[in-house]
């Protein structure tokens, strides 16, 4: 898979798991994501007859971090300053994975 982008264009990258969904947009102003929600709208509207709840729909900076079923994604600085994405994973949800590792086992 190629993930170089055109100089001057977006970056585009879709992540759906069911009915929830995510687009990351890189290289572009917040007003080009605003105008990418509307025309998903559109489209889930026309194409396949589901409404985006503008509710629950967010445009954010990935520098400010955000929460994706269950977990939270953010930027975080490695070596040489680079940002790169980064996901934390909830205390609760490794707990209760350990859990039912441990019952398995049994």
């Amino acid at each position: 898979m190629v993930y170089a982008h055109k100089v001057g264009r977006p970056n585009i990258r879709f992540v759906r798991y069911a009915d929830d969904s995510c687009v990351f947009l890189t290289h572009a102003p917040q007003a080009a994501a605003r105008r990418l929600r509307y025309e998903i709208r559109e489209f889930l509207k026309s194409q396949c007859g589901v409404e985006l709840s503008l509710e629950k729909t967010r445009v954010t900076h990935v520098h400010d971090g955000f929460e994706f079923l269950g977990f939270h994604l953010y930027c975080g600085i490695v070596n040489r300053g680079r940002f790169v994405p980064k996901i934390r994973v909830p205390r609760n949800a490794i707990t209760r994975g350990v859990q039912l590792l441990h019952e398995a086992m049994r």
